[in-house]
């Protein structure tokens, strides 16, 4: 994939995971959260030459943006909690809308970089 459809699928994700909660399929909606932040920082990754095969490399990246930019992690963070939640299903209802918005706003900055 290319920068831009790295992108493209980070924004289209941000919205499959709004559908996937609005039809409570919570499993869907979280893996398409963590889905955006990963297609966000790695068409980023792109653009610098840095690593990105991982899922180490991805959460390190996104680290290093956010530190660049002066903004809190929690987002990458968070997005890795919605990750496991799609394989475990361990979130609570709470946890989710809170992290939800963490998450869009993070992906939303690192696409600003842009």
């Amino acid at each position: 994939m290319m920068i831009q459809e790295h992108i493209n699928t980070a924004r289209e994700f941000l919205d499959g995971s709004d559908r996937g909660f609005a039809t409570r399929d919570v499993l869907q909606g979280s893996e398409k959260l963590w889905g955006a932040c990963s297609h966000a920082v790695t068409a980023v990754c792109q653009e610098r030459g840095w690593k990105y095969g991982s899922h180490r490399q991805i959460i390190d990246a996104a680290v290093q943006l956010a530190a660049e930019m002066g903004i809190d992690a929690a987002g990458v963070l968070t997005a890795r909690g919605f990750h496991a939640n799609f394989y475990h299903g361990f979130l609570e209802d709470f946890e989710v809308e809170y992290g939800r918005p963490v998450v869009r706003s993070f992906v939303e900055r690192i696409l600003g970089l842009r």
